[in-house]
């Protein structure tokens, strides 16, 4: 437990990323020139194509939201890039499907590419990244051939979860049809 004083009120803060938030809500504190017309961080569209709610995604794991929630793509490129800056903490080295991401704002992001795609056993995955490397916001993280994924009898729909959303309790997800990949933003949070 971290208490932050100010004036007349006491914010006690708990939990693993008390440092984050004791560091934002003291600069909130502090600036006197703060507005709500500052941007929030956003998060940029993951792939290219069609966005559909994660609820709406063939798999239950990620439509009842069990690893967390997030956002679908059904891909019209097969390149992942990545949403904002951060670390690679994690990818699929064998299937390439799937890779997980800690972004500087210790927000975590695991991207998954298909429904059932860990069957193919990497045909048709490259991954671009190895854990432990540091990415910008648009860099290519995985290339995966569609048609491939599709041929094989698998559903291309890629997902992004946000783990640890509950630390995020502005998160908002924006409405709109058509994504592309590293340009579009997708959430602000």
């Amino acid at each position: 437990a971290l208490p932050i004083y100010n004036k007349n009120a006491v914010q006690v803060i708990v939990g693993l990323s008390v440092p984050q938030l004791r560091e934002r809500f003291e600069d909130l504190l502090h600036d006197d020139n703060c507005t709500h017309d500052e941007k929030s961080p956003s998060l940029l569209a993951f792939a290219s194509g069609k966005i559909t709610a994660i609820e709406d995604v063939p798999d239950k794991a990620f439509s009842e939201k069990t690893m967390g929630t997030g956002i679908a793509i059904i891909p019209d490129k097969g390149i992942i890039t990545a949403p904002a800056d951060g670390t690679v903490v994690m990818t699929t080295d064998k299937t390439g499907h799937a890779l997980g991401l800690m972004l500087t704002t210790g927000m975590e992001i695991l991207i998954y590419i298909g429904i059932d795609t860990v069957k193919m056993n990497g045909d048709g995955f490259k991954t671009m990244v190895k854990p432990q490397d540091e990415v910008k916001a648009g860099d290519e993280l995985i290339k995966f051939d569609i048609e491939k994924i599709k041929q094989a009898g698998f559903d291309p729909i890629t997902v992004m979860v946000i783990t640890n959303f509950d630390q995020y309790t502005a998160l908002q997800f924006e409405k709109t049809n058509e994504a592309e990949a590293g340009k579009t933003i997708i959430a602000t949070y």
